[in-house]
């Protein structure tokens, strides 16, 4: 099922030549914070469209905010990635800075921050996620096997649950 799911959404893109519809899902944004710059993927078509109004009037969208992870992902040029990111309108000061603060004090920001939402952010350039970003999404999707329980005696396998999946690293 991910497979053709996989090749709906790749056939998609070549398609419409990677141009976001109306109903887009999910963009990558590239934001602007005192003249540095950072890349995220943004769920949501009511933020993406929150976006797209703001790149054309040049103003804010919004606070984006998002959880800190290491490795890069969509956002080439740093160490570090942000996951499931939205527009907020207030946010607590501790998570400000610039996108060179989370470098220069990455682990900092991962372990103890854990989000990061820039108040000056501004919206520079939207896009749909490339056939590159689409595969590092696959991968990070795939689920690891997990149980939330040891093994136990034949003929209680049924009732056992497994533990809630979680993702994988992307290997980026």
């Amino acid at each position: 099922m991910l497979a053709i799911v996989s090749v709906v959404l790749v056939l998609g893109l070549l398609l419409t030549g990677g141009a976001l519809s109306a109903n887009e899902r999910r963009a990558v944004v590239t934001w602007k914070v005192t003249g540095e710059t950072f890349r995220t993927y943004l769920n949501g078509s009511e933020d993406i469209a929150a976006v797209k109004r703001a790149i054309r009037e040049h103003a804010s969208a919004g606070i984006p905010l998002g959880r800190i992870y290491r490795g890069t992902q969509v956002n080439t040029g740093h160490r570090w990635h942000l996951r499931n990111v939205r527009l907020v309108e207030a946010t607590i000061e501790l998570c400000d800075g610039r996108p060179s603060d989370l470098d220069s004090n990455l682990t900092y920001w991962v372990e103890t921050v854990k989000r990061y939402c820039p108040w000056g952010a501004k919206p520079i350039k939207l896009s749909a996620p490339g056939r590159k970003d689409a595969r590092a999404l696959t991968a990070a999707k795939r689920h690891r096997p997990a149980s939330s329980v040891a093994s136990v005696s034949s003929g209680y396998e049924r009732s056992l649950r497994p533990c809630p999946a979680c993702f994988s690293p992307s290997g980026s």
